[in-house]
């Protein structure tokens, strides 16, 4: 009896182990999918800044974008890093969850047909050179070339904003003080206190 037992147990093991292989071999992240474009629906990639620094960004399609669309952005850009890189059994467990590659932020504005750009300030996370201060006039200058990218891809339709809670809340103001046409609106919430002025 105990042989039929650990026969079958045996056996039970060896499917799970065969579905966990076909799982990760397989299972695409809903950033891997692909918009009606065609195009994938997050792509991770450098923008050279004009320093040769390299910026690092990722970009969000909605997921009904369809060939010959255009569509807003918004920029999130943060010193915190914008995204982490999950090995395969992450990704296999992914698939059981709804969209857990897919942060809240990320889908609110994808879900109502903007593309979202995270970017992870200069001398933070993925990105290269070196943070003298914070929102120094490089960063700055950096955000006016995100913008610039950003107007140039076939799925913009010109129209570019920022948001952000806290340091990325003070990216959103800045964005708007890089003068660029193409910056509509910002949305900082909870941003810092201008550290040139004192407390009274």
């Amino acid at each position: 009896m105990l042989g039929k037992i650990g026969k079958w147990l045996g056996i039970l093991i060896l499917l799970m182990l065969l579905a966990l292989i076909v799982g990760v071999a397989t299972g695409k992240t809903e950033g891997e999918r692909r918009v009606p474009a065609g195009l994938v629906r997050n792509t991770a990639r450098y923008l050279v800044m004009r320093d040769s620094v390299e910026i690092a960004i990722d970009v969000w399609l909605p997921p009904t974008l369809a060939a010959g669309d255009k569509a807003p952005t918004v920029i999130n850009s943060t010193r915190y890093v914008r995204a982490m890189a999950r090995g395969p059994l992450a990704r296999w467990w992914q698939r059981f969850e709804r969209a857990a590659d897919l942060k809240p932020d990320v889908r609110a504005f994808n879900d109502a047909g903007y593309v979202v750009v995270k970017v992870d300030a200069r001398g933070s996370g993925a990105s290269t050179g070196s943070r003298q201060i914070e929102w120094s006039p490089d960063e700055v200058a950096d955000y006016g070339e995100v913008v610039d990218w950003i107007v140039a891809q076939p799925w913009s339709n010109g129209r570019v904003g920022g948001y952000g809670v806290s340091y990325e809340g003070n990216t959103a103001e800045v964005l708007a003080a890089t003068g660029r046409e193409a910056v509509r609106a910002v949305a900082p919430l909870f941003g810092d206190f201008d550290p040139a002025v004192g407390i009274a």
